[in-house]
């Protein structure tokens, strides 16, 4: 999963507000960039799954993308609840769950969807023909 986000990462390199945060960047680099978001715009911060799910406040994400995010509801909820949280200038969130067609991926989304439901998520599916 870290490799596609660094590849995620190198497409968005250009661009100054974006950085990457994983398991080595130091805790205190991360933290830096977390806190950047709260007076920032277009900050774009790509991370992994493991930092970024637990011990942080970031009320001002506008946009949540989650990357083949498995099957449990704790762990999607609680990345959704990082999402929906208030902030001063913000009115919504959007929430982008990406998925591949390999077996495993898309019976995890047939498990998210059902989370979404329940929670009373809206949502809407888009296929993606990507050749």
């Amino acid at each position: 999963m870290q490799a596609y986000l660094s590849t995620l990462f190198g497409l968005l390199s250009d661009k100054p507000e974006a950085v990457f945060v994983s398991g080595s960047t130091k805790a205190t680099d991360r933290r830096d960039e977390y806190d950047e978001i709260a007076t920032s715009t277009n900050k774009v911060i790509i991370a992994t799954y493991g930092v970024a799910a637990v011990g942080i406040n970031i009320p001002r994400i506008f946009n949540l993308v989650m990357v083949e995010s498995g099957k449990s509801f704790t762990r999607v909820i609680q990345s959704i609840g990082r999402g929906i949280r208030k902030a001063e200038d913000k009115d919504h969130v959007e929430i982008w769950d990406i998925t591949s067609t390999c077996k495993f991926a898309k019976r995890h989304l047939t498990k998210r969807k059902a989370f979404y439901k329940e929670a009373n998520y809206p949502f809407s599916v888009e296929k993606l023909d990507w050749q």
